[in-house]
């Protein structure tokens, strides 16, 4: 499993770059990721990619150490489940104006017990998921 090279840089207290992808196409992904930005956001909110673009976009953002991120359009818990499930290292959700609006997008990116994600086999068993199974099942296990 490759790290989180943003929650590295966060926890040492440093900044991060972030580029921001409009454009819904797999090699525009791909020059962008390799511009030397520490991450890369998929914005499914305003730009022109839809959920069937994000696969092959994260693909691309893979190939390199660019950490791929995806901005979904609403705070929907499968809507974020799926972009986790394509690869996203992190995600952005829009307009969460209260603490129960944040529980619920928290909750979408947790597994059981401490949250509300099913698991599936999908591109994070290669890239983002633990390298070891059964998930874990008590609230001191967390995946990295």
């Amino acid at each position: 499993m490759r790290p989180n090279k943003i929650k590295q840089m966060w926890r040492a207290g440093q900044c991060a770059t972030l580029g921001w992808l409009s454009v819904s196409h797999g090699f525009t992904a791909e020059v962008m990721a390799r511009q030397g930005f520490d991450a890369l956001c998929v914005d499914l909110q305003h730009g022109t990619a839809e959920m069937k673009d994000v696969g092959p976009m994260l693909q691309a953002i893979s190939q390199t150490e660019t950490v791929p991120v995806v901005r979904v359009a609403w705070n929907e818990p499968a809507a974020i489940m799926k972009a986790l499930d394509l690869g996203a290292y992190g995600i952005i959700v829009p307009l969460v104006n209260t603490a129960e609006e944040a529980a619920m997008a928290v909750a979408a990116c947790r597994y059981p017990p401490v949250g509300m994600r099913s698991s599936g086999p999908c591109a994070p068993c290669t890239t983002a998921a633990p390298t070891t199974w059964p998930m874990p099942t008590t609230r001191s296990s967390s995946w990295p």
